[in-house]
Protein backbone atom coordinates (compact mmCIF):
# COMPACT_ATOMS: atom_id res chain seq x y z
CA UNK A 1 0.00 0.00 0.00
CA UNK A 2 0.76 3.44 -0.52
CA UNK A 3 2.60 4.99 2.53
CA UNK A 4 -0.01 7.69 2.70
CA UNK A 5 -2.87 5.32 3.00
CA UNK A 6 -0.97 3.36 5.94
CA UNK A 7 -0.35 6.74 7.59
CA UNK A 8 -3.99 7.25 7.56
CA UNK A 9 -4.67 4.06 8.69
CA UNK A 10 -2.45 4.37 11.41
CA UNK A 11 -3.70 7.95 12.76
CA UNK A 12 -7.34 6.41 12.88
CA UNK A 13 -6.39 3.17 14.30
CA UNK A 14 -4.94 5.74 17.31
CA UNK A 15 -8.49 8.05 17.12
CA UNK A 16 -10.06 4.60 18.07
CA UNK A 17 -8.01 4.31 20.53
CA UNK A 18 -8.86 7.77 22.00
CA UNK A 19 -12.54 6.99 21.63
CA UNK A 20 -13.44 4.26 24.26
CA UNK A 21 -17.40 4.10 23.26
CA UNK A 22 -16.54 3.59 19.54
CA UNK A 23 -18.57 1.03 17.93
CA UNK A 24 -20.83 0.50 21.21
CA UNK A 25 -22.00 3.90 22.20
CA UNK A 26 -23.93 2.60 25.53
CA UNK A 27 -27.42 3.74 23.92
CA UNK A 28 -29.64 0.48 22.96
CA UNK A 29 -29.52 -0.42 19.50
CA UNK A 30 -26.96 2.28 18.70
CA UNK A 31 -23.52 1.37 17.10
CA UNK A 32 -21.17 3.71 15.80
CA UNK A 33 -18.91 2.40 12.99
CA UNK A 34 -17.70 5.27 11.77
CA UNK A 35 -14.17 5.20 12.00
CA UNK A 36 -14.23 1.54 11.04
CA UNK A 37 -16.19 2.62 8.23
CA UNK A 38 -12.58 4.99 6.94
CA UNK A 39 -10.27 1.92 7.72
CA UNK A 40 -12.51 -0.44 5.28
CA UNK A 41 -12.81 2.34 2.78
CA UNK A 42 -9.28 2.78 2.61
CA UNK A 43 -8.08 -0.71 2.47
CA UNK A 44 -10.72 -1.65 -0.36
CA UNK A 45 -8.51 0.96 -2.47
CA UNK A 46 -6.26 -1.52 -2.90
CA UNK A 47 -6.48 -2.90 -6.40
CA UNK A 48 -7.13 -6.66 -5.38
CA UNK A 49 -10.37 -8.44 -5.23
CA UNK A 50 -11.05 -9.03 -1.54
CA UNK A 51 -13.37 -6.09 0.15
CA UNK A 52 -13.54 -5.64 3.50
CA UNK A 53 -16.20 -4.22 5.52
CA UNK A 54 -16.14 -2.17 8.40
CA UNK A 55 -17.31 -5.17 11.03
CA UNK A 56 -14.87 -6.87 9.63
CA UNK A 57 -12.64 -4.63 10.48
CA UNK A 58 -14.18 -3.78 14.26
CA UNK A 59 -13.54 -7.55 14.76
CA UNK A 60 -9.99 -7.67 14.08
CA UNK A 61 -9.43 -4.66 15.97
CA UNK A 62 -11.10 -5.97 18.68
CA UNK A 63 -9.33 -8.76 18.99
CA UNK A 64 -6.14 -7.14 18.78
CA UNK A 65 -6.63 -5.26 21.22
CA UNK A 66 -7.59 -8.02 23.67
CA UNK A 67 -4.63 -10.09 22.58
CA UNK A 68 -1.73 -7.23 22.40
CA UNK A 69 -3.25 -5.35 25.59
CA UNK A 70 -3.63 -8.42 28.02
CA UNK A 71 -0.79 -7.02 30.55
CA UNK A 72 -0.30 -3.77 29.03
CA UNK A 73 -1.63 -0.57 29.61
CA UNK A 74 -3.32 0.78 26.85
CA UNK A 75 -1.50 4.26 28.12
CA UNK A 76 2.12 3.00 27.88
CA UNK A 77 3.48 5.65 24.70
CA UNK A 78 5.89 2.66 23.27
CA UNK A 79 2.81 -0.42 23.53
CA UNK A 80 0.62 2.22 21.69
CA UNK A 81 2.47 3.37 18.92
CA UNK A 82 3.41 -0.60 18.57
CA UNK A 83 0.17 -1.96 18.37
CA UNK A 84 -0.54 1.01 15.45
CA UNK A 85 1.88 -0.27 13.38
CA UNK A 86 0.80 -4.25 14.28
CA UNK A 87 -2.54 -3.32 13.31
CA UNK A 88 -1.84 -1.59 10.43
CA UNK A 89 0.36 -4.19 8.85
CA UNK A 90 -2.58 -7.11 9.88
CA UNK A 91 -5.39 -5.00 7.96
CA UNK A 92 -2.80 -5.01 5.38
CA UNK A 93 -2.52 -8.45 5.01
CA UNK A 94 -5.79 -9.17 4.68
CA UNK A 95 -7.18 -11.08 3.21
CA UNK A 96 -5.67 -13.68 4.86
CA UNK A 97 -5.08 -17.60 5.03
CA UNK A 98 -7.15 -20.01 6.60
CA UNK A 99 -7.67 -23.70 7.47
CA UNK A 100 -10.84 -25.19 8.44
CA UNK A 101 -11.18 -28.40 10.42
CA UNK A 102 -14.06 -30.54 10.42
CA UNK A 103 -13.98 -33.24 13.10
CA UNK A 104 -15.79 -35.98 11.84
CA UNK A 105 -15.20 -38.41 14.87
CA UNK A 106 -17.83 -41.00 13.91
CA UNK A 107 -15.51 -41.36 10.62
CA UNK A 108 -13.20 -44.24 12.83
CA UNK A 109 -10.28 -44.20 10.55
CA UNK A 110 -6.25 -44.42 11.20
CA UNK A 111 -3.85 -42.96 8.60
CA UNK A 112 -1.19 -40.43 8.05
CA UNK A 113 -1.88 -37.10 6.75
CA UNK A 114 -2.99 -36.70 2.88
CA UNK A 115 -2.19 -33.05 1.66
CA UNK A 116 -3.20 -31.18 -0.92
CA UNK A 117 -3.79 -27.47 -2.20
CA UNK A 118 -7.48 -26.97 -1.35
CA UNK A 119 -8.53 -29.57 0.44
CA UNK A 120 -6.83 -32.13 2.63
CA UNK A 121 -7.41 -35.07 5.74
CA UNK A 122 -6.08 -36.45 8.60
CA UNK A 123 -6.90 -38.14 11.54
CA UNK A 124 -7.83 -36.55 15.06
CA UNK A 125 -7.80 -38.37 18.53
CA UNK A 126 -10.09 -39.03 20.88
CA UNK A 127 -10.21 -41.00 23.99
CA UNK A 128 -12.46 -44.02 24.19
CA UNK A 129 -14.59 -44.86 27.51
CA UNK A 130 -14.47 -48.28 28.81
CA UNK A 131 -12.96 -50.68 30.64
CA UNK A 132 -9.74 -50.14 29.04
CA UNK A 133 -8.91 -46.48 28.12
CA UNK A 134 -7.70 -46.26 24.50
CA UNK A 135 -7.46 -43.16 22.12
CA UNK A 136 -9.41 -43.85 18.94
CA UNK A 137 -8.28 -42.26 15.53
CA UNK A 138 -10.84 -40.43 13.47
CA UNK A 139 -10.74 -38.07 10.66
CA UNK A 140 -10.94 -34.46 9.93
CA UNK A 141 -11.10 -32.61 7.01
CA UNK A 142 -9.29 -29.41 6.47
CA UNK A 143 -10.13 -27.08 3.86
CA UNK A 144 -7.96 -23.80 3.17
CA UNK A 145 -9.40 -20.69 2.53
CA UNK A 146 -8.55 -16.99 1.86
CA UNK A 147 -10.67 -14.14 3.52
CA UNK A 148 -11.70 -13.01 6.76
CA UNK A 149 -13.61 -15.14 9.26
CA UNK A 150 -14.36 -14.59 12.73
CA UNK A 151 -17.19 -17.61 14.85
CA UNK A 152 -20.46 -17.16 12.02
CA UNK A 153 -19.57 -13.76 9.90
CA UNK A 154 -19.17 -13.51 7.50
CA UNK A 155 -21.87 -16.28 6.31
CA UNK A 156 -20.33 -16.05 3.14
CA UNK A 157 -16.87 -17.08 3.47
CA UNK A 158 -18.54 -20.21 5.15
CA UNK A 159 -20.95 -21.21 2.41
CA UNK A 160 -17.75 -21.39 -0.04
CA UNK A 161 -16.00 -23.97 2.63
CA UNK A 162 -19.41 -25.79 2.91
CA UNK A 163 -19.61 -26.20 -0.76
CA UNK A 164 -16.25 -28.12 -0.95
CA UNK A 165 -16.55 -30.23 2.06
CA UNK A 166 -20.17 -31.36 0.19
CA UNK A 167 -18.08 -32.22 -3.02
CA UNK A 168 -15.98 -34.24 -1.01
CA UNK A 169 -18.71 -35.68 0.83
CA UNK A 170 -20.39 -36.39 -2.69
CA UNK A 171 -17.32 -37.82 -4.25
CA UNK A 172 -16.45 -40.30 -0.60
CA UNK A 173 -20.30 -41.50 -0.96
CA UNK A 174 -20.22 -42.34 -5.01
CA UNK A 175 -17.19 -44.37 -3.82
CA UNK A 176 -18.92 -46.37 -1.79
CA UNK A 177 -16.74 -45.22 1.34
CA UNK A 178 -19.23 -43.52 3.66
CA UNK A 179 -22.95 -43.19 4.70
CA UNK A 180 -25.64 -42.36 6.81
CA UNK A 181 -25.65 -44.83 9.37
CA UNK A 182 -25.80 -45.17 13.38
CA UNK A 183 -24.72 -42.81 16.09
CA UNK A 184 -21.40 -44.32 17.72
CA UNK A 185 -22.44 -44.71 21.52
CA UNK A 186 -18.39 -44.13 22.82
CA UNK A 187 -18.25 -41.25 20.44
CA UNK A 188 -21.33 -40.21 21.57
CA UNK A 189 -20.20 -40.05 25.05
CA UNK A 190 -17.04 -38.67 24.46
CA UNK A 191 -18.71 -35.66 22.89
CA UNK A 192 -21.12 -35.17 25.69
CA UNK A 193 -18.79 -35.33 28.21
CA UNK A 194 -16.53 -32.91 25.89
CA UNK A 195 -19.74 -30.62 25.39
CA UNK A 196 -19.79 -31.27 21.89
CA UNK A 197 -23.10 -33.03 22.04
CA UNK A 198 -24.05 -34.74 18.80
CA UNK A 199 -22.39 -31.77 16.90
CA UNK A 200 -19.32 -32.07 14.90
CA UNK A 201 -16.50 -29.76 16.04
CA UNK A 202 -15.38 -27.25 13.39
CA UNK A 203 -12.41 -25.01 14.25
CA UNK A 204 -11.04 -22.40 12.53
CA UNK A 205 -7.02 -21.82 12.12
CA UNK A 206 -5.88 -18.14 10.98
CA UNK A 207 -2.47 -19.78 9.53
CA UNK A 208 -0.54 -16.47 10.84
CA UNK A 209 -2.29 -15.19 13.83
CA UNK A 210 -3.80 -17.86 16.23
CA UNK A 211 -5.07 -15.43 18.61
CA UNK A 212 -7.52 -15.03 15.60
CA UNK A 213 -8.72 -18.75 15.52
CA UNK A 214 -11.94 -19.31 16.40
CA UNK A 215 -15.08 -22.07 16.42
CA UNK A 216 -17.95 -22.28 14.07
CA UNK A 217 -21.24 -23.89 13.93
CA UNK A 218 -23.30 -24.99 11.16
CA UNK A 219 -27.16 -25.60 10.72
CA UNK A 220 -28.66 -28.04 12.51
CA UNK A 221 -30.29 -29.75 9.80
CA UNK A 222 -26.19 -29.67 8.26
CA UNK A 223 -24.61 -30.67 11.46
CA UNK A 224 -26.90 -33.70 11.69
CA UNK A 225 -25.98 -35.34 8.51
CA UNK A 226 -22.52 -34.59 8.63
CA UNK A 227 -22.16 -36.21 12.21
CA UNK A 228 -24.26 -39.07 11.03
CA UNK A 229 -21.54 -40.31 8.34
CA UNK A 230 -20.14 -43.34 9.29
CA UNK A 231 -17.64 -45.54 6.69
CA UNK A 232 -19.28 -48.25 4.93
CA UNK A 233 -18.04 -52.26 4.93
CA UNK A 234 -18.00 -52.84 1.31
CA UNK A 235 -14.48 -51.47 0.54
CA UNK A 236 -11.41 -53.58 1.78
CA UNK A 237 -9.38 -51.57 4.71
CA UNK A 238 -6.49 -51.32 2.41
CA UNK A 239 -8.16 -49.78 -0.43
CA UNK A 240 -9.92 -46.95 1.90
CA UNK A 241 -6.94 -45.12 1.88
CA UNK A 242 -6.32 -45.27 -1.81
CA UNK A 243 -9.74 -44.57 -2.59
CA UNK A 244 -9.64 -41.20 -0.45
CA UNK A 245 -6.23 -40.14 -2.01
CA UNK A 246 -8.10 -40.76 -5.13
CA UNK A 247 -11.28 -38.40 -4.04
CA UNK A 248 -9.06 -35.46 -2.78
CA UNK A 249 -6.80 -35.66 -6.16
CA UNK A 250 -10.08 -35.28 -7.98
CA UNK A 251 -11.66 -32.61 -5.55
CA UNK A 252 -8.83 -30.95 -5.84
CA UNK A 253 -7.96 -30.75 -9.73
CA UNK A 254 -11.73 -29.66 -9.94
CA UNK A 255 -11.82 -27.06 -7.41
CA UNK A 256 -7.81 -25.64 -9.11
CA UNK A 257 -8.80 -25.60 -12.79
CA UNK A 258 -12.33 -23.34 -11.85
CA UNK A 259 -13.72 -22.78 -15.24
CA UNK A 260 -17.52 -22.66 -15.83
CA UNK A 261 -17.82 -25.84 -16.97
CA UNK A 262 -16.33 -26.83 -13.12
CA UNK A 263 -17.94 -23.95 -11.38
CA UNK A 264 -21.58 -25.77 -12.57
CA UNK A 265 -19.99 -29.20 -11.15
CA UNK A 266 -19.27 -27.83 -7.75
CA UNK A 267 -22.89 -26.16 -7.90
CA UNK A 268 -24.76 -29.39 -9.23
CA UNK A 269 -23.00 -30.69 -6.31
CA UNK A 270 -23.87 -28.55 -3.72
CA UNK A 271 -27.81 -29.18 -4.56
CA UNK A 272 -27.51 -32.83 -4.99
CA UNK A 273 -25.92 -33.21 -1.43
CA UNK A 274 -28.29 -30.26 0.30
CA UNK A 275 -31.26 -32.54 -1.53
CA UNK A 276 -30.47 -35.43 0.77
CA UNK A 277 -29.64 -32.99 4.16
CA UNK A 278 -32.91 -31.23 3.67
CA UNK A 279 -36.15 -32.90 5.94
CA UNK A 280 -38.58 -31.83 3.17
CA UNK A 281 -38.85 -33.45 0.00
CA UNK A 282 -41.08 -30.84 -1.79
CA UNK A 283 -37.68 -28.89 -1.08
CA UNK A 284 -35.45 -31.75 -1.81
CA UNK A 285 -37.22 -32.09 -5.42
CA UNK A 286 -36.63 -28.60 -5.82
CA UNK A 287 -33.47 -28.86 -5.22
CA UNK A 288 -32.43 -31.47 -7.01
CA UNK A 289 -34.24 -29.68 -10.16
CA UNK A 290 -31.73 -26.08 -9.46
CA UNK A 291 -29.07 -29.03 -9.43
CA UNK A 292 -29.51 -30.70 -13.25
CA UNK A 293 -30.24 -26.68 -14.39
CA UNK A 294 -26.95 -26.26 -12.63
CA UNK A 295 -25.04 -29.06 -15.10
CA UNK A 296 -27.48 -28.44 -18.31
CA UNK A 297 -28.46 -24.76 -18.48
CA UNK A 298 -27.00 -22.26 -19.78
CA UNK A 299 -25.52 -18.78 -18.19
CA UNK A 300 -27.92 -16.82 -20.21
CA UNK A 301 -30.77 -19.68 -19.47
CA UNK A 302 -34.10 -18.43 -18.33
CA UNK A 303 -36.41 -21.14 -17.59
CA UNK A 304 -39.08 -22.36 -20.28
CA UNK A 305 -36.71 -24.85 -21.81
CA UNK A 306 -37.22 -28.23 -21.08
CA UNK A 307 -37.01 -29.88 -24.00
CA UNK A 308 -33.32 -28.39 -24.33
CA UNK A 309 -32.35 -29.73 -20.86
CA UNK A 310 -33.99 -33.00 -21.45
CA UNK A 311 -32.46 -33.66 -24.33
CA UNK A 312 -28.60 -32.88 -23.07
CA UNK A 313 -29.89 -34.70 -20.03
CA UNK A 314 -30.83 -38.00 -22.38
CA UNK A 315 -27.62 -37.98 -24.26
CA UNK A 316 -24.96 -37.20 -21.39
CA UNK A 317 -26.42 -40.26 -19.36
CA UNK A 318 -28.73 -42.49 -21.65
CA UNK A 319 -26.98 -45.78 -23.10
CA UNK A 320 -29.05 -46.41 -25.99
CA UNK A 321 -32.07 -44.44 -27.87
CA UNK A 322 -34.45 -46.71 -25.58
CA UNK A 323 -33.14 -45.27 -22.75
CA UNK A 324 -32.82 -41.63 -24.20
CA UNK A 325 -36.18 -41.60 -24.69
CA UNK A 326 -37.24 -43.07 -21.44
CA UNK A 327 -34.89 -39.88 -19.88
CA UNK A 328 -36.79 -37.62 -22.22
CA UNK A 329 -40.23 -38.39 -21.28
CA UNK A 330 -39.82 -38.51 -17.68
CA UNK A 331 -37.51 -35.64 -17.38
CA UNK A 332 -40.65 -33.45 -18.90
CA UNK A 333 -42.85 -35.08 -16.42
CA UNK A 334 -39.74 -33.84 -13.72
CA UNK A 335 -39.86 -30.54 -14.41
CA UNK A 336 -43.64 -30.26 -15.29
CA UNK A 337 -44.13 -30.80 -11.72
CA UNK A 338 -41.35 -28.48 -10.62
CA UNK A 339 -42.92 -25.68 -12.44
CA UNK A 340 -45.89 -26.13 -11.06
CA UNK A 341 -44.56 -25.85 -7.36
CA UNK A 342 -42.13 -22.85 -8.50
CA UNK A 343 -45.23 -21.25 -9.35
CA UNK A 344 -47.64 -21.85 -6.37
CA UNK A 345 -49.55 -24.04 -8.05
CA UNK A 346 -49.07 -27.04 -5.71
CA UNK A 347 -46.70 -27.68 -2.73
CA UNK A 348 -46.16 -31.12 -2.68
CA UNK A 349 -45.82 -33.90 -4.61
CA UNK A 350 -48.50 -36.45 -5.16
CA UNK A 351 -47.79 -40.33 -3.56
CA UNK A 352 -47.68 -41.64 -7.30
CA UNK A 353 -45.04 -38.88 -8.10
CA UNK A 354 -42.36 -39.51 -5.24
CA UNK A 355 -40.59 -42.09 -7.77
CA UNK A 356 -39.80 -38.78 -9.66
CA UNK A 357 -38.01 -37.51 -7.18
CA UNK A 358 -35.85 -40.89 -6.64
CA UNK A 359 -35.67 -40.78 -10.28
CA UNK A 360 -34.59 -37.12 -10.34
CA UNK A 361 -31.61 -37.43 -7.93
CA UNK A 362 -30.23 -40.50 -10.33
CA UNK A 363 -30.12 -38.39 -13.03
CA UNK A 364 -28.27 -35.80 -11.01
CA UNK A 365 -26.17 -38.02 -9.63
CA UNK A 366 -25.38 -39.80 -12.95
CA UNK A 367 -24.79 -36.88 -14.79
CA UNK A 368 -22.51 -35.20 -11.96
CA UNK A 369 -20.08 -38.04 -12.30
CA UNK A 370 -20.62 -38.00 -16.51
CA UNK A 371 -19.60 -34.35 -16.63
CA UNK A 372 -16.54 -35.26 -14.41
CA UNK A 373 -15.41 -37.44 -16.19
CA UNK A 374 -15.86 -35.11 -19.00
CA UNK A 375 -13.42 -32.71 -17.61
CA UNK A 376 -10.96 -35.26 -18.42
CA UNK A 377 -9.07 -34.13 -14.69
Amino acid sequence: MHENARTKIKDTIREILNTPAIAFTGRTGHFDFSLYEVLANELNKRKIKFKIDKLSCWIIFDAAKKHYFQAISTTDAQAVNDFVNTLCSIYCETPMDYSIDFHFRNIKIDMKPIDYEFVSIKSGEDVSFGLFEKKEKYAIVSIKSNGFFSSGYPSSFFKNILQDLKSFVFLLKSANLIKLGKKDLSSSMFLSMSGYGDNIQIECINNKYNWMNSSASISESINNFLYNLVLTNDVEPEEVIKKIDESLLLLNSLIKINTKESLRVRAAIDWLVQSEITDDETMAFIQICMGLESVFGDDDYEGGLTTILSDRCAYLIGRNIKDRRFIKDTFKKIYQIRSKIVHGVRNHLSDDEDHLRHLAHYYLERSILKEIKNLDL
